[in-house]
């Protein structure tokens, strides 16, 4: 779906659209690799899947099946068309307790920063390169151990790109160090601000994408409002522990009546969706706070370089992008709104008025 629209991040998110999206598919999934559904106990949505690939590095073996997010990253991200590659990185890094997201983009900026000539092969001890599913899974390995060009790969994009110097933090694809997940910054309107915003860095479970734009460009009016109206929500539901997937498609992408109803059934509370969004934005606020007193401000609450200048070359989203000016106009407006300084440290009525001091 997202290729369709042109938003889907492909070869370290320079262009965003990829020619063998297909090979990557729910349908090669579903045809080929997955045996049965799994989920958490009890529930009746069953997201997860165990998929068995007939060769590779896991071959006969049952795993869990990459999410998409992952499919992004070790996939379009690298320009790899092989799943079964796709699911064995994804196995190595739940064996080792990484992050696929971090890994595909970490691996993407360095084949960028290797193909520009901006880092050498022998400064790197040895090589990352595109469209080259076999060696990511590798790659991962000596991340995971730290071994050779392995010690470096952990570091992260942000840290490695530090090192590198020149021009590689142009292509960098991360906000506060936390590189992006696979719903484009540029393409998908709220994500710039949301990135940004948002208190982990380039998560999208602050602010949530919306999915399902019109084909003409949406542009930026009321991304603003959306962006604080679905942090507040994502916080509340993170505090109650609600599966994301479930509080979206049950309740809807908002704090709404039925939240409300269903908060009070649970807890004996008689609340209603002022009270829970005001709970929404007290623990946002307090998220933000710790981040302030470990020295963060608007200098960190940026998109990537690319994110603001360059527009997306090709593809049904092509011309999109979200200039310097437009996003600091956003950002002058969503500081106003959460009653936070123009350097974003929450204002002193802001957190009277929440109950935080």
């Amino acid at each position: 779906m997202l290729n369709s629209r042109g938003t889907l991040c492909t070869h370290n998110a320079a262009v965003e659209t990829f020619e063998f999206a297909d090979d990557l598919s729910d349908e090669q999934l579903k045809q080929n690799y997955i045996v049965r559904n799994s989920a958490c106990y009890g529930c009746p949505v069953a997201c997860g899947k165990v998929v068995k690939s007939p060769d590779g590095e896991y071959a006969g073996k049952k795993l869990k099946m990459p999410e998409y997010e992952t499919i992004y990253a070790l996939g379009s991200m690298l320009d790899n068309r092989d799943i079964v590659s796709v699911i064995d990185g994804n196995g190595v890094c739940d064996l080792y307790g990484m992050d696929t997201i971090s890994m595909g983009v970490t691996l993407s900026f360095v084949a960028e920063c290797l193909e520009r000539g901006i880092v050498s092969q022998s400064d790197l001890g040895g090589r990352v390169d595109f469209a080259d599913g076999r060696g990511m899974v590798e790659l991962v390995k000596l991340t995971a151990k730290k071994q050779g060009i392995g010690k470096l790969l952990a570091l992260g994009s942000l840290r490695l790109s530090q090192k590198f110097g020149a021009d590689s933090h142009r292509l960098l694809y991360c906000v506060k160090g936390l590189e992006i997940a696979g719903h484009s910054a540029r393409g998908i309107r709220p994500m710039a601000l949301g990135y940004a915003t948002s208190t982990r860095g380039g998560s999208h479970h602050d602010t949530r994408p919306k999915y399902l734009f019109p084909d003409d460009d949406p542009g930026f009016e009321g991304q603003v409002e959306y962006n604080i109206t679905s942090q507040n929500y994502t916080a509340l539901g993170d505090s109650l522990i609600m599966c994301r997937f479930v509080q979206e498609k049950g309740f809807g992408p908002v704090i709404d009546k039925m939240t409300a109803s269903v908060v009070n059934y649970v807890t004996g509370w008689d609340g209603d969706q002022r009270e829970l969004d005001i709970i929404g934005e007290r623990i946002y606020n307090l998220e933000r706070l710790i981040n302030v007193r470990r020295g963060l401000g608007r200098r960190d609450d940026t998109p990537p370089w690319r994110t603001m200048n360059e527009p997306i070359p090709n593809g049904p989203a092509q011309g999109r992008y979200c200039s310097s000016e437009n996003f600091h106009r956003m950002l002058d407006e969503y500081y106003r709104l959460r009653g936070w300084s123009q350097d974003g440290v929450p204002g002193q009525a802001k957190l009277s008025e929440l109950g935080l001091r």
